[in-house]
């Protein structure tokens, strides 16, 4: 599905994605298989995309990462657009997304709980954190807290 040269298998304690400053590590404790796909620059290039896709191989999950430094609105079209081709090529994994935010500016929140609403809509998780940090994969699907800061 995923061209050879934008995907990695990796079974790291620590799987993490590096961008404009930004990042974000999922924690695999247990070091299963995932796949960290390089979607923006690399799967697509010249396109509105979002930046990676974390996938747990013997899951039915998959996570959209889009690292930003700010401009949540330009995050949600990116997220938007990735799905759109995630669904082109009849990708079927569950799906949530992760924002990194160097900060949400206090008048992007009422335009992040109507993001937040439309993806909850189409039984999708959409999450805005701030600052670089640890993830446990399985929460970023839930409301349960998605873990510590680095």
């Amino acid at each position: 599905m995923f061209r050879a040269c934008c995907v990695e298998q990796i079974n790291h304690s620590k799987i993490s994605v590096k961008e404009h400053g930004m990042s974000a590590v999922i924690l695999n404790e247990n070091k299963e298989d995932f796949l960290r796909v390089k979607i923006d620059g690399c799967e697509l290039k010249q396109q509105t995309s979002a930046d990676f896709l974390i996938e747990k191989i013997s899951s039915d999950r998959a996570v959209i990462i889009e690292l930003k430094g700010k401009g949540i609105d330009k995050a949600v079209k990116q997220l938007e657009a990735t799905i759109d081709w995630l669904k082109s090529k009849k990708y079927t994994k569950k799906l949530a997304n992760l924002v990194v935010c160097s900060n949400v500016p206090p008048r992007a929140k009422t335009n992040k709980a109507i993001a937040q609403e439309k993806f909850r809509k189409c039984d999708m998780r959409l999450n805005f954190v701030e600052g670089n940090r640890e993830y446990i994969f399985e929460n970023i699907f839930t409301s349960t807290p998605l873990a510590k800061k680095q």
